[in-house]
């Protein structure tokens, strides 16, 4: 039977008397993940949803069998053999040539119609272009002018940057201004890859918030480590900065969300009030703001609006 291990958790981030060094704890509110130090600091090491590198970029590589003789008419080159993709999921690569992107996005498309002139002493150009649903991708014709006495090679090469939204059809055709030539499938291919994403998704890591995110206290509150980022909207009681919590670099914002003062307390630690050699305890007047920024070991400036 299998065992089934629990770490610690809680509604709300732990504070240093909550954990001993090395052991985990997770706040099953937001999923944040939290550890303590050796030198008695908790730190968050993980949040819900944590981002890797980006989504994982989607891939496909197809050549066909066989050649394909060329006339004034478009064909549809019949790349249908599926070399290399990333998954399944992402294309679908039809029998006759044509291949379905499953997952929108930018694109990169790249192509290359490869073969030979079948008549001696014979001119001819030949054409190849990209088609979404039908429709020339614009820029993304080749011409190719081939001339020979006895038999010539030729290859005609594309690309286009492509915005496609899911289910669309993707093909490459060619014709020529007459007959005589032919493409060969064995060597000839399409390649398309998204520009989403620049490989597989990275491991999963601490996620930046794009917003500060609240903390409401409506009592006396001291600070703990996961506030490292947040804001404190504080109604009573004041708020305390402790020692041994925060590391360089580290900041918390607190809001006065009241019509009476605060006072934000140095317990421990040297509070300076920015662009002044003064330090210790601050007041925060009513619906005043101020920023807490660790800059060394239990040092810290202070600064804000609405702050003596």
């Amino acid at each position: 039977m299998a065992n089934t291990i629990k770490h610690k958790r809680g509604t709300s981030d732990p504070g240093s008397s909550d954990l001993v060094v090395g052991e985990l704890a997770i706040n099953t509110t937001d999923g944040g993940l939290f550890t303590k130090t050796d030198g008695g600091s908790v730190v968050e090491i993980g949040s819900g949803g944590g981002g890797g590198a980006g989504t994982a970029a989607k891939y496909l590589h197809v050549d066909g069998t066989g050649s394909q003789d060329l006339g004034t008419s478009a064909i549809t080159l019949d790349f249908d053999t599926t070399i290399i993709t990333s998954s399944d999921a992402d294309f679908t690569v039809g029998t006759g040539g044509e291949i379905t992107v499953l997952n929108g996005g930018q694109y990169f498309i790249e192509y290359s119609a490869t073969g030979d002139q079948t008549v001696v002493n014979n001119r001819i150009i030949i054409t190849a272009q990209i088609e979404v649903n039908g429709t020339v991708v614009t820029g993304s014709q080749s011409d190719v002018y081939s001339r020979n006495t006895a038999d010539g090679d030729f290859s005609a090469v594309g690309s286009a940057l492509v915005d496609l939204s899911a289910n669309d059809v993707v093909r490459v055709r060619a014709f020529a201004d007459r007959t005589g030539a032919a493409i060969d499938n064995t060597i000839s291919g399409l390649s398309m890859f998204s520009l989403g994403g620049a490989g597989p998704q990275g491991p999963t890591g601490p996620q930046g918030p794009s917003d500060i995110p609240q903390n409401v206290k409506t009592s006396a509150y001291t600070l703990v480590a996961g506030d490292n980022g947040k804001h404190i909207n504080i109604t009573t009681g004041g708020v305390t900065v402790p020692s041994g919590v925060f590391l360089k670099g580290n900041v918390v914002s607190i809001f006065n969300d009241s019509s009476s003062n605060q006072t934000i307390t140095a317990s421990n630690v040297t509070l300076y009030l920015a662009g002044t050699a003064n330090t210790g305890n601050r007041t925060l007047l009513q619906r005043g703001l101020c920023s807490v920024l660790c800059v060394g070991t239990n040092e810290f400036v202070i600064s804000g609006a609405g702050l003596t």
